[in-house]
């Protein structure tokens, strides 16, 4: 099923967000798989909602996010959503003007996040303790070979949960 996201209402539901960098592996939440569609379009419908961001957007002289990340981060979810995974648990948005979406379960914590000069895959392994971190250069994000490196990556990663 095709979906229009330049159509979509935007919902901004009320929810902690958490951020990877600040996460205690061994106390993560359990996050069910979303399959439906509107767990996908509510994501949609956040990610969507940072093009409305502003500097200064937190009052602590925060950077908006780069609206290439935020267009890189809308055609990646419409990617990853016709490869029929589920829906990312949740998005982060940092000061610095970067933009993640996280997927978390109760083995892994899979976060792909976007700045205004690179993008990183951060990987977490929750039984083990193991974790990794790989770097894109952000400047080739519009490559299509980069969003199907990046597609294949992640679902490969969220199949192992």
């Amino acid at each position: 099923m095709q979906v229009d996201y330049a159509n979509q209402d935007l919902q901004f539901p009320d929810r902690e967000v958490y951020s990877i960098e600040n996460v205690d592996v061994s106390s993560v939440m359990n996050y069910s798989r979303q399959l439906d569609q509107s767990s996908w379009n509510m994501i949609v419908g956040e990610v969507k909602g940072l093009y409305g961001l502003s500097h200064n957007w937190d009052g602590d002289d925060s950077y908006k996010p780069a609206q290439p990340a935020i267009s890189f981060l809308l055609r990646l979810l419409h990617e990853l959503q016709k490869t029929g995974c589920f829906a990312p648990s949740y998005i982060n948005v940092s000061g610095n003007g970067e933009v993640s979406i996280c997927w978390e379960t109760d083995q892994i914590v899979v976060e792909f996040t976007v700045g205004y000069t690179d993008a990183r895959l951060t990987y977490i392994q929750m039984q083990l303790g193991r974790s990794w971190t790989r770097s894109l250069d952000g400047r080739n994000l519009h490559d299509l070979g980069t969003m199907s490196s990046v597609v294949q990556k992640i679902t490969g990663l969220l199949d192992e949960a």
